[in-house]
């Protein structure tokens, strides 16, 4: 009876097995799509025995002029599994989709928030590169490259041009702290949120507001930790009312400017108003998170803005030549 029990039991293991070999080996997917509404339905020829898939979209977008273009399927990952691209808005200079990666395991979409963030992105199968570039209405034009590993966006080139005149910040100086980092124009998230780069020695700058020492308030934003590592923002709120901010631009100018504040505030207290009024005078605002991280937010507490003003050299003029010779007596 107990050799019955043990073979009754390695049978249905192995049925087990067999079921889950089949199920991780299904046919690559061959897809097509109905519209409907704001949903999007994909259909899996290559396996008709699965369910349709529902994706949401803004059924407001499509017109007869982008239906050829509306949703592309194409390898996004490069894991040689087909994935799904949706038209989430469109203007004369910019084309964004929102970048759905499907995973042939579970047989379910994932959004890449990062590939959904790249404007005019290109996806190159033979280098496995990806390329985007996003033109905002002053004229700034912004040309990147980048790899996608592991689910990971990697910014590996930039190129920033200003074709209105004004020259991009390139480089970003910080002596008190010893930092010395590139700078890269970088949107908003699909959320809204501005788009950091996704790299310890990098330096964003918000392109939609004005550019470094322009009236307004220039963004700029980074990691003060990035895969385990500090970067040199980790104390930026360590500085000294009066430390010094110096930006290289594209035309090889710089410009200084001088701490005018420093706070850490709680996230839900953070003054988002001030820090996203692009009136008034120049100035520039740093913001960086603090510890301690947060694992259900996916990121920290605490927030460090930082507010530069540019620095104003008085040149005090020679005294005046007197006309005659003092007077003796």
């Amino acid at each position: 009876m107990r050799k019955l029990v043990v073979a009754v039991i390695t049978v249905m293991v192995l049925l087990a097995l067999v079921a889950c070999n089949k199920a991780s080996h299904a046919n690559p997917p061959e897809w097509s799509y109905e519209l409907s509404g704001d949903k999007v339905i994909l259909t899996d020829h290559a396996n008709p025995k699965s369910e349709n898939i529902e994706l949401p979209c803004d059924g407001a977008v499509f017109t007869e002029d982008n239906k050829d273009y509306f949703i592309k399927f194409m390898d996004l990952n490069y894991d040689d599994v087909t994935d799904v691209a949706i038209l989430r808005s469109q203007n004369v200079y910019n084309t964004y989709y929102d970048y759905w990666l499907f995973d042939q395991k579970t047989r379910q979409f994932s959004l890449s928030e990062e590939l959904s963030a790249l404007s005019n992105a290109e996806f190159e199968a033979d280098t496995q590169l990806i390329y985007a570039n996003e033109t905002m209405e002053s004229g700034i034009w912004v040309k990147s490259q980048y790899t996608y590993e592991n689910n990971q966006l990697t910014l590996i080139y930039s190129e920033n041009h200003g074709n209105d005149g004004t020259a991009i910040p390139v480089r970003m100086r910080i002596p008190a702290l010893a930092l010395d980092y590139p700078m890269q124009g970088t949107g908003a998230t699909r959320t809204g949120a501005m788009e950091i780069v996704p790299a310890l020695t990098i330096v964003s700058w918000y392109k939609s507001g004005p550019i470094p020492g322009n009236p307004g308030n220039a963004i700029l934003g980074g990691h003060n930790m990035w895969g385990g590592v500090r970067s040199q923002l980790f104390t930026l709120d360590e500085l000294e009312i009066g430390d010094v901010m110096e930006i290289d631009y594209a035309d090889d100018t710089s410009l200084r400017f001088m701490l005018e504040s420093v706070f850490v505030y709680a996230m839900a207290t953070v003054p988002a108003d001030l820090i996203l009024d692009m009136q008034g005078e120049a100035r520039v605002t740093l913001i960086t998170c603090k510890p301690p991280f947060n694992p259900s937010t996916g990121t920290s507490d605490n927030r460090i803005v930082a507010t530069f003003k540019e620095e104003r050299v008085f040149v005090i003029p020679d005294p005046p030549i007197e006309p005659f010779p003092p007077r003796t007596r």
